[in-house]
């Protein structure tokens, strides 16, 4: 079996960190220094194979050896989670929050056989809705939405310059000290200022827009949640009686 010693040293630190372990409390765990496990990690030296074994068991990384090793079919951590991930292009926190809800997870918060089952259940009844996936590409325009909004005012800035933007803003707002001893009107600007002054509003109003459009997405989004909860949760007689 060829494997790197410095990827499997990373993966060792990688680890060891992750449960905050310091080395010398893995060490302590295998039977060895903190200096052996610091050589380890360093790629100064390579673990005999038993002790890469050992690394693995349940009470140490709980992680199949191919994941240790690096190997791409166990990215994931293992091998079935990394075809999952791959296949579907979920991230290992999805993935792990999926395991989770279905009690598949190797540690999850639902302690029962039937509870994963009914949640099992719940999560595929959800997925198969028409309008959770009308609320996939609702949300996928919510991100474009949240983006153009975020990205209009520095869009006029490099547009236009910073300086004009400054300018715009302080005539707008009178933060510029030759325009605060005006009494009641605008104070006559020059052809530059009206220019910025436009700019800034045209931007201003542009932002303005975009984010009411953000609010209308985010509307339309609370309105399908409503539509899967009707439809999977129908609305008792009662409640039709009282909604009519």
């Amino acid at each position: 079996m060829k494997y790197s010693t410095e990827q499997l040293g990373e993966m060792i630190k990688k680890e060891r960190l992750k449960r905050n372990w310091s080395q010398k409390k893995l060490g302590k765990k295998l039977g060895l220094s903190d200096r052996q496990i610091s050589k380890y990690e360093n790629g100064e030296q390579t673990p005999p194979i038993e002790t890469i074994f050992r690394f693995c068991k349940s009470d140490i990384f709980d992680c199949e050896l191919g994941y240790l090793l690096g190997e791409d079919d166990y990215k994931a951590g293992t091998k079935d989670e990394t075809f999952v991930q791959n296949y579907t292009g979920l991230s290992h926190d999805a993935l792990h929050s999926v395991l989770e809800i279905n009690g598949k997870a190797k540690s999850h918060r639902l302690l029962f056989k039937h509870e994963s089952e009914k949640s099992s259940k719940i999560l595929n009844n959800l997925l198969t809705t028409s309008e959770f996936l009308d609320i996939i590409e609702k949300i996928d325009s919510l991100n474009n939405a949240i983006e153009n909004a975020n990205n209009v005012i520095p869009k006029y800035k490099k547009k236009y310059g910073q300086d004009v933007w400054d300018e715009g803003y302080s005539i707008e707002y009178n933060d510029d000290s030759s325009l605060n001893n005006f009494d009641g009107d605008m104070p006559k600007l020059t052809k530059e200022q009206l220019k910025a002054h436009t700019i800034f509003i045209k931007g201003i109003e542009k932002k303005m827009e975009c984010a009411f459009y953000v609010k209308v997405i985010r509307y339309e989004i609370q309105e399908s949640m409503r539509d899967i909860i009707n439809i999977l949760y129908p609305p008792m007689c009662e409640e039709q009686n009282e909604i009519s």
